[in-house]
């Protein structure tokens, strides 16, 4: 925050129940209103959502809120989805990139 900008990783959205439509979670519900209101006032503010998890069981209707804010950044994949991958990504830490430090 020191340095002018902050930056909110949000990883976490809405899953469509058993039994409801694809279009479920593909709305702009009172989540994204609140990372919109809080991202305009707040312009050194930067949300980071992912677009959710139904890729690959509906063609459309796949964004899921609160990744549909208008002032957050969405970030999803359009690859073959196979559940070995989710685990990889799930459990993998983000420093490794950064350095190869092992933590205490």
């Amino acid at each position: 925050h020191a340095s002018g900008a902050r930056v909110y990783l949000n990883s976490w959205g809405c899953k469509t129940p058993d039994g409801e439509e694809a279009d479920y979670c593909n709305r702009y519900d009172t989540n994204a209103q609140d990372l919109d209101a809080f991202s305009f006032e707040h312009p050194d503010f930067l949300a980071v959502t992912a677009v959710g998890d139904t890729g690959t069981d509906w063609a459309s209707s796949t964004v899921a809120a609160p990744a549909t804010c208008k002032n957050c950044l969405s970030v999803g994949a359009s690859d073959t989805f196979n559940e070995q991958y989710r685990e990889a990504a799930r459990f993998r830490d983000p420093m490794e990139d950064l350095c190869p430090c092992k933590y205490a």
